[in-house]
């Protein structure tokens, strides 16, 4: 996975929403969950098996996390302009 970085950062460049203006603000934004999710993953793992004695709690919560981000990814606005230059 760390192999399509790269390739996911050229694309995004070369898209006209995006830009090389604004790649900074993606690679900040890209690193700052990367870091909260780092950290966050294994601490809420380690205290709902400090408090339950299971990781099944602490599964079901990252879960039940991930199939929110699914949903309201579906509900961003994408353009429908589909004309080639």
């Amino acid at each position: 996975m760390r192999g399509l970085l790269p390739l996911l950062s050229v694309t995004l460049m070369d898209l006209p929403e995006v830009g090389p203006a604004r790649m900074g603000i993606i690679g900040g934004l890209y690193f700052s969950i990367g870091e909260i999710g780092g950290f966050g993953g294994p601490f809420i793992l380690g205290i709902s098996k400090e408090l339950t004695n299971s990781f099944v709690p602490g599964l079901i919560f990252f879960t039940i996390v991930s199939e929110a981000a699914i949903l309201l990814t579906m509900l961003l606005d994408f353009p429908r302009n589909t004309r080639r230059k």
